[in-house]
């Protein structure tokens, strides 16, 4: 039975991108609903094909824009839709690579990325030098706050969605409340929720004598 590459000191690492792939996926799989919404794919065979086909994540993005130009029917929608967008392709996207496409050390016992790559630079007044890694300090933490953002801009991504979910198979022209309205009677029922539960009385835990 071969033995496992990771370090014991890896563990830790392992679960922190373990959750970023998992966080990752939803993100994607996010993104795929928005698309098969969006272009009214109501076959569901048939929705698992194009996302499938569109391949990677940036063009995701850029046929999610393209459809969301076309069905729009909130100005204030539509650019929330541009600015998520360009925050999981400008943002997330590149910080998420550079977490999973690495190689993970612990030189002197820290966290380290190391990051190969070539590149010609002048450190100095006109003597050009070749690099081809770097190596990059880095703490778990850092990957937790981006699993939290990559949360968050999901739910970003359902917010999108449910506004412009179809009726009965049919989209609203002019929906009854503008995005701006739809987004604060989100907050204000999250709000009642909350206090909610709050006022419930706690069940004390029963003890065994």
């Amino acid at each position: 039975m071969s033995k496992s590459l990771l370090y014991p000191k890896d563990q830790k690492l392992s679960i922190a991108l373990g959750e970023l792939t998992i966080c990752w996926g939803w993100l994607e799989t996010g993104i795929d609903e928005l698309i098969t919404e969006m272009a009214e794919l109501d076959n569901e065979k048939v929705a698992h094909c194009v996302t499938a086909r569109v391949g990677d994540i940036r063009s995701k993005v850029k046929l999610a824009k393209a459809l969301g130009f076309i069905c729009k029917t909130d100005e204030g929608w539509f650019r929330e839709l541009l600015k998520v967008l360009d925050k999981v392709d400008n943002d997330l996207r590149p910080r998420r690579n550079d977490f999973v496409h690495t190689h993970w050390i612990h030189p002197k016992g820290r966290l380290t990325r190391r990051h190969r790559r070539t590149k010609l630079v002048k450190p100095q007044a006109f003597q050009m030098e070749l690099i081809t890694q770097q190596d990059i300090p880095e703490k778990l933490s850092s990957i937790y706050k981006l699993n939290s953002e990559i949360s968050d801009c999901w739910m970003n991504l359902m917010v999108l969605y449910w506004y412009i979910m179809r009726e009965d198979g049919e989209r609203l022209t002019q929906p009854p409340l503008s995005f701006q309205q739809y987004l604060r009677a989100l907050k204000s029922a999250q709000r009642r929720q909350r206090a909610s539960q709050a006022r419930k009385p706690r069940q004390r835990s029963s003890r065994k004598k």
